[in-house]
């Protein structure tokens, strides 16, 4: 879900706003941050007996308990609003390929959510067998997206095919609307 909503709506934003130096240096810079996260939390993992709990447990086993909760509720929101940016993302795509009214994205992100309570209530079984299937559909999507790259008309919709012209205007930083670096970069990231 995170692959394809970053990869979908906020690959072509971030390249607009940074350009491709910048959105470069994004996921390199998300990169370092994730690889010194993915070896922190291995090296907590590692030190003892893991139970039940997951990260909450890990981290308040590492930190203490009261820094464990505050780290938990932290955890739980940002995993509550990342599941509200899949939603959103998913029904917007939806909402510009169907149409309708503004309060269907709204209905769309729901019926999306009530599927995924009927997954999660279905048991980890049920979760494996469609996360192999979401899995086929964004690698579809990503060899759709290439192929329209590669043999796309030129001048519909702005595109201009292989262009060093297009691609050197498209190097180069070119914040607008009050946008910087940081501000690209807490966005994708």
């Amino acid at each position: 879900s995170i692959f394809g909503a970053i990869l979908f709506l906020r690959l072509p934003w971030s390249i607009g706003q940074a350009g491709v130096l910048g959105a470069l240096l994004l996921f390199a810079l998300a990169g370092i941050t994730i690889i010194l996260t993915v070896m922190s939390i291995a090296a907590i993992s590692t030190n003892g007996n893991m139970k039940g709990g997951g990260a909450y447990y890990m981290i308040s086993r590492a930190l203490g308990p009261e820094f464990g909760g505050a780290v938990g509720l932290v955890f739980f929101a940002a995993n509550t609003l990342g599941i509200t940016f899949y939603l959103i993302a998913f029904a917007s795509e939806i909402h510009s390929m169907v149409g309708g009214g503004h309060w269907m994205v709204t209905l769309y992100a729901s019926g999306a959510l009530f599927l995924l309570l009927l997954v999660g209530l279905g048991g980890a079984n049920i979760f494996a067998k469609l996360n192999f299937f979401v899995a086929s559909c964004l690698t579809v999507s990503i060899v759709a997206a290439l192929a329209s790259f590669l043999f796309g008309k030129k001048g519909e919709s702005g595109y201009t095919g292989f262009s060093g012209e297009t691609f050197s205007n498209n190097f180069d930083f070119g914040f607008t609307d009050g946008y910087s670096f940081f501000s690209v970069f807490v966005v994708v990231f």
